[in-house]
């Protein structure tokens, strides 16, 4: 891809394509671009906070790079995007996962799935108290962590390697709506205080090692509720004929 120099450029899509090459360094000189989708199959390392210079970028949105370095070669560095609202990593090589000091003041969309992150989610994404999407699926990740996020309302983490015990962390959540934590390898009980998330609408449980037996009551709002595949017993709860939205 060769040069950009339209400085007034607000909005660059070129996702969906076969782009290759290097990403040209005047795409950093777009100091007015907002919205930005980039993928292809790039050659050559990317360091991510070159992103930090569009301070108005709004959007960004970035697939299939071989080497996306999340670092930075200067010590300790710390980068912010003041404007982001919308974070879209998918199928690229994240390195330095759990090391790099980001500052996402407004960000409410998060999207990291089909990578190969690990360990536990570090603690630049639990610091985004903005966030309302959170898509983490498909890497291996072994640990939520704490659960400080007061306005999300979606939440994906399936298909990872999720081992904790206690997932009473979706309980007291005013606005949540979606959680999908299938396909991972979560143990202990399902809490009882899952009735006080009146929100919630899609609970995706299938595939972990839950046991014991099923919660009294159930948030009212249900449209999805997903078990199958752990080793719960006992009989089902008469408060599902409350969830009359349950399909």
């Amino acid at each position: 891809m060769s040069a950009i120099s339209s400085h007034s450029l607000q909005y660059l899509y070129l996702c969906e394509n076969k782009l290759q090459g290097n990403v040209p360094d005047s795409l950093f000189n777009l100091v007015n671009l907002t919205e930005l989708c980039l993928s292809g199959n790039w050659s050559g390392s990317l360091h991510f906070p070159l992103f930090s210079k569009l301070q108005n970028l709004e959007g960004l949105s970035l697939s299939g790079f071989s080497s996306l370095l999340l670092g930075s070669s200067e010590t300790n560095a710390s980068f912010e995007f003041p404007s982001l609202l919308e974070l879209q990593l998918l199928q690229v090589d994240l390195t330095d996962f759990s090391r790099i000091s980001w500052r996402f003041p407004q960000l409410n969309t998060l999207e990291l799935s089909e990578n190969k992150l690990e360990g536990k989610m570090p603690k630049w994404i639990h610091d985004i108290n903005s966030l309302e999407f959170l898509e983490l699926s498909y890497n291996q990740l072994s640990s939520t962590g704490q659960f400080p996020w007061h306005d999300l309302q979606y939440l994906d983490l399936s298909f990872n390697l999720l081992t904790d015990d206690n997932i009473s962390f979706i309980c007291n959540q005013s606005v949540l709506e979606t959680v999908n934590l299938s396909h991972n390898k979560l143990r202990g009980i399902i809490p009882q205080c899952i009735a006080n998330s009146s929100s919630l609408a899609v609970l995706d449980l299938q595939i972990n090692k839950l046991h014991g037996t099923l919660p009294s009551i159930f948030p009212r709002n249900l449209i999805t509720l997903n078990l199958n595949g752990n080793q719960l017993e006992g009989r089902l709860p008469r408060s599902l004929y409350n969830c009359t939205s349950l399909q």
